[in-house]
């Protein structure tokens, strides 16, 4: 005979079992491309989004991050996540058109909810010891930066151009195309005591708005820096 307990037993284990299941999430993205920017390049940028953009639909992500307000947190948080805890990634649609430019990749995984709760709380806590320098991610006159994330001694950063300038939109606004700009990200680094340490400079051209480049600086093992755009 079955007892009462056992009964309790099996079912407290098969509603653990369904709390731990892991939730399948899909994701789509496409990448414009510019002229000096690999393919490789693009493919990874497409990619990531895509997995981004998976991660951002999934109910626990968004639960979680609710109440997170600063970009930069959030953008690490997401970063992190795709990178260790997105399992089973399979890519299911790559369609590419180089006429414009184009790459777009839409894909599955897997995540357990229980881990990934579990990481959102642990990097909130710890956000506050992290570079206080980087309270949010910047937006200048025409550019803003989308996405900010440290490799090694590397720093990423992705811009995407949000804005004309005034001879550009009259241009625009009697329909002639706006001219290609070079626009610049900036950032400067700091020591451990705060003081300027140097300051790094990365231009790049842009034609239409929506238009994304990726930009890398070496950190030369410095942590606190502060990063501006045109």
């Amino acid at each position: 005979m079955v007892t009462l307990t056992f009964k309790l037993l099996i079912l407290g284990s098969l509603l653990a079992s369904q709390m731990a299941a892991a939730e399948v999430v899909t994701g789509n993205a496409c990448y414009r491309y510019s002229d000096n920017e690999s393919l490789t390049a693009a493919r990874e940028i497409a990619l990531s989004m895509a997995k981004r953009d998976a991660l951002e639909g999934n109910s626990v992500f968004v639960e979680s991050t609710s109440n997170v307000e600063n970009m930069t947190l959030k953008n690490d948080l997401i970063t992190n996540l795709t990178t260790g805890y997105l399992k089973n990634l399979k890519v299911l649609e790559e369609t590419e058109d180089f006429g414009l430019r184009e790459i777009c990749r839409a894909v599955q995984a897997e995540v357990e909810p229980v881990e990934v709760k579990q990481q959102i709380t642990a990097r909130i806590r710890q956000f506050t010891d992290l570079n206080k320098d980087r309270t949010g991610l910047p937006r200048g006159e025409f550019l803003r930066v989308v996405n900010a994330w440290e490799a090694g001694s590397q720093l990423n950063v992705i811009t995407e151009m949000h804005s004309y300038s005034g001879q550009a939109k009259m241009l625009r606004k009697s329909g002639y195309s706006a001219p290609e700009v070079e626009l610049v990200v900036k950032v400067t680094l700091y020591d451990s005591e705060g003081y300027p340490a140097g300051q790094k400079r990365v231009a790049a051209k842009y034609s239409d708005v929506g238009d994304i480049n990726r930009h890398v600086f070496n950190l030369n093992g410095l942590k606190n820096y502060r990063i501006t755009t045109d």
